[in-house]
């Protein structure tokens, strides 16, 4: 192989090398152990960590303070909108990757989630979570308040009396849980994450500004995956309705619906008010035009 040859190879060779990046890890816990929860069968420890960048997470690195035994460890999605992690009832749907560790002593351990695959964004939060047994693992937590408020320790069975006795009471772990993502960040030729606003390309303007959150619903009423203008509807109060897409296309025929998705009628427009007489006092109008398409939805509210 001639020396150009060789120059080349070894070119590609070190940009493969040079778009890859070292794993880094994310903490908020300030490294000095402090306590444990006592250990409460059912309960869960859950924390609330953001890399803040797209990345892919490859690992956990735990602290367990007291209690030996395996623990099941899992990332879950976050499932509140708000400050609270989610809970137990949302691991069939929520879990992003679980693994389990075989915790024999009190000290760091490291659980892999490389087979995972799990990749974010940048703009979502992570919650790493396990359920406590009697004697089983429980995480340390480091020696100072919390700030801000990431740790939890969650009563799954107990009636909340200050929301309506249903059962389930978030408490606040006493520091930061001493619990830390692995991460390997993504190339940095990969675009970062930007926000796209498809307001106005989705039809939903009210003459020169969005319309406010409170007069819109979005409903795949018929299982189209929104493809369509028909899975669109705008209400502005008790009585019906603004059909947004009225000015696309010649209406030729309206499909009447109940709420659940059930035809209950159809016909030609001209007969809307007729059609209307004697169905439910609210429905789902669909208009098509004369290939059948749909051509713009109402919610008639009567």
């Amino acid at each position: 192989m001639s020396f150009r040859s060789w120059f080349i190879v070894l070119m590609l060779m070190l940009a493969s090398l040079t778009a890859r990046s070292a794993p880094d890890t994310i903490r908020i816990d300030n490294g000095v152990f402090g306590s444990t929860n006592p250990a409460r069968e059912g309960w869960e420890e859950s924390v609330i960590i953001s890399p803040n960048r797209p990345c892919a997470i490859i690992g956990v690195m735990i602290y367990y303070g007291a209690g030996t035994g395996k623990d099941e460890v899992r990332i879950t999605g976050d499932a509140s909108e708000g400050t609270i992690p989610p809970t137990q009832y949302c691991f069939p749907y929520n879990t992003l990757g679980s693994a389990t560790a075989d915790v024999t002593a009190s000290g760091w351990k490291t659980i892999m989630f490389t087979v995972q695959g799990i990749r974010i964004d940048g703009n979502e939060r992570i919650v790493v979570q396990h359920v406590m047994s009697a004697n089983g693992p429980r995480w340390g937590q480091d020696n100072n308040a919390q700030n801000p408020t990431t740790s939890y320790v969650y009563d799954p069975v107990t009636p909340n009396p200050n929301f309506y006795n249903i059962p389930g009471i978030y408490y606040l772990a006493k520091g930061d849980y001493m619990v830390r993502l692995i991460i390997d960040d993504t190339p940095a030729y990969r675009k970062p994450p930007t926000w796209v606003d498809v307001t106005f390309d989705a039809g939903l303007p009210s003459g020169s500004a969005a319309l406010k959150s409170d007069q819109l619903s979005v409903v795949d009423w018929n299982g189209n995956g929104f493809w369509s203008t028909g899975a669109t509807f705008v209400t502005t109060g008790t009585t019906s309705v603004q059909d947004i897409d009225q000015q696309k296309c010649t209406i030729t025929t309206i499909e009447i619906f109940d709420l659940r998705g059930k035809l209950l009628a159809k016909g030609p427009v001209e007969q809307r008010m007729s059609i209307l007489e004697g169905l439910p006092g609210a429905v789902l109008v669909c208009k098509r035009n004369e290939l059948g398409q749909p051509c713009g939805s109402e919610l008639v509210v009567r």
